[in-house]
C-alpha cells in the first residue's frame, strides 16, 4: 500500500482525478457485479438500548464504540447518550445553550482513546472538547468554518465539506492542533454535487484508531491512519458520475434527480471494518453492501434488499470485532428477532418492547 505524507496527498488530490500517474489501492471491490454467495455469519447478538424519559432517541444520527460503551449522537434531541455493553443508559451528555462548554447544534462527534469526548457545533463553528466525557471540564476550539463531520488524530482534526461562498467548495482539509491554522487538502471538483441531496449521514468512519473517508461521487475511499493518507479501498463500477452528468442529474425536478439517481452510485455511508472484515454500504438505486475479506481479499456484493439477515443500513459502526447496526422495534422487527434468539430472558425483554421503545442495537460478525 503505498503511503502518502500530508504534502504529497495535497499535491495528488489537487491533480486531475483522470492522471495518468497510477495509484496503488490496498483493495478493490467490483460493485457491478452481484454475489451468489456471502460469507458465513459467526453470530448476531441484539441488545436493547434502556427507555426511560431521559434516555429517549430521536435519532440515531452516529455510533461510536469504545471501552464496552455504545456512545450515540442524537441530532434531534441534541445530546449524547452512552449506554454500557447491556444497554444500559449510564450518561447524557445535554449541553444546549449559549454558555460556557454549550453547543447550538451539534453535527459531529468523535472520541479519543482517553476518553475524552469531542462535539462538533455548527452553530458557532467551533469544536468542543469534554474531557474524560465531564461536561464540566471543557474546552473550546474556534474552528472558524462551517464544516459537516470531522475526525480527530493525534495532530490534527480533519474536516469534510467545509463551507466557503456559501457552498461546500472544500472536500477535506484538516485544522493543525498545534499552529492553529486550517490547511485544505483538497476542493470540491464538483461542485454541482452540492446541488444533489446527501444521501450519507457523515463521510469519516471509524475503526478504533483507523478512520477512512469518502468524497462523494469518487471511485476511492481512503485510510487515515497515525496523521497519513492512504489509498485503501477502490470501488470498480461504472456508475460514478461524471462531472457534466452531475451537472444535468441536478438540473432536474425531484422526480427527475430520483430516476437518474438510479443510474449512479449517489454515496457511500459506510465504511467500517473489524479484525478480519470491511463493510462498505453503498448508496445507490438500490442501496447495496460491500464486503471485503482482508485476510484473503474475497470480496463480496449483494443489493441490501436481498441481504435479509442485517437490517437496512448495514453496517454503522464496529466494536472491532463486530458490525454495530440497529432495528426499531417495530411488531415485525420483534418477532424477526425473536425467531433467532434461544436465550429465555433475552426473549422476554425483547418481547417487553414496543414502538416507542429506543432502537435495539445489532452486532454481528463473519466467520
Amino acid at each position: 500500500m503505498k503511503k502518502l505524507s500530508i504534502s504529497l496527498i495535497t499535491l495528488t488530490f489537487i491533480a486531475c482525478q483522470s492522471s495518468e500517474q497510477k495509484v496503488q489501492t490496498r483493495y478493490e471491490i467490483n460493485i457491478d457485479s452481484i454475489s451468489k454467495a456471502l460469507p458465513e455469519l459467526e453470530q448476531i447478538r441484539y441488545i436493547p438500548l434502556e427507555t426511560i424519559d431521559s434516555s429517549l432517541i430521536g435519532d440515531v444520527d452516529k455510533i461510536l464504540y469504545q471501552d464496552n460503551k455504545f456512545y450515540i449522537l442524537d441530532k434531534v434531541g441534541k445530546k449524547i447518550l452512552i449506554f454500557d455493553q447491556d444497554g444500559k443508559n449510564i450518561q447524557i451528555i445535554h449541553q444546549v445553550g449559549q454558555g460556557p462548554g454549550e453547543y447550538l447544534e451539534p453535527c459531529d462527534m468523535d472520541i479519543d482513546k482517553k476518553g475524552n469526548i469531542y462535539v462538533s457545533d455548527w452553530g458557532n463553528q467551533s469544536i468542543i472538547t469534554y474531557k474524560n466525557g465531564n461536561p464540566n471540564d471543557y474546552e473550546v476550539l474556534k474552528i472558524g468554518q462551517y464544516f459537516l463531520d470531522f475526525a480527530m488524530t493525534e495532530k490534527y482534526i480533519y474536516l469534510s465539506n467545509v463551507v466557503q461562498e456559501n457552498s461546500f467548495k472544500i472536500s477535506l482539509a484538516l485544522w493543525d492542533k498545534e499552529k492553529g491554522v486550517i490547511r485544505v487538502l483538497k476542493n470540491n471538483e464538483r461542485i454541482a454535487g452540492d446541488k444533489l441531496a446527501y444521501r450519507a449521514k457523515h463521510y469519516f468512519y471509524r475503526s478504533e484508531n483507523s478512520i477512512t473517508y469518502y468524497e462523494r461521487f469518487y471511485p476511492d475511499i481512503y485510510q487515515i491512519d497515525k496523521d497519513t493518507i492512504n489509498y485503501y479501498i477502490n470501488l470498480l463500477t461504472k456508475k460514478i458520475p461524471t462531472p457534466k452528468e452531475l451537472e444535468e442529474w441536478s438540473q432536474g425536478t425531484p422526480t427527475e434527480q430520483m430516476m437518474k439517481s438510479m443510474q449512479y452510485v449517489g454515496d457511500i455511508s459506510s465504511c467500517y471494518e473489524t479484525e478480519k472484515y470491511i463493510f462498505i454500504t453503498i448508496q445507490g438505486m438500490p442501496p447495496g453492501y460491500g464486503i471485503i475479506n482482508k485476510e484473503n481479499n474475497q470480496t463480496y456484493y449483494i443489493p441490501a434488499h436481498k441481504y435479509k439477515n442485517i437490517p437496512n443500513g448495514g453496517a454503522i459502526a464496529t466494536t472491532g470485532k463486530e458490525f454495530i447496526s440497529y432495528m426499531t422495534p417495530t411488531e415485525d422487527n420483534i418477532q424477526q428477532i425473536l425467531s433467532s434468539v434461544t436465550d429465555a430472558e433475552k426473549q422476554l425483554q425483547i418481547k417487553s418492547l414496543d414502538e416507542e421503545s429506543n432502537p435495539i442495537l445489532v452486532l454481528f460478525s463473519y466467520k
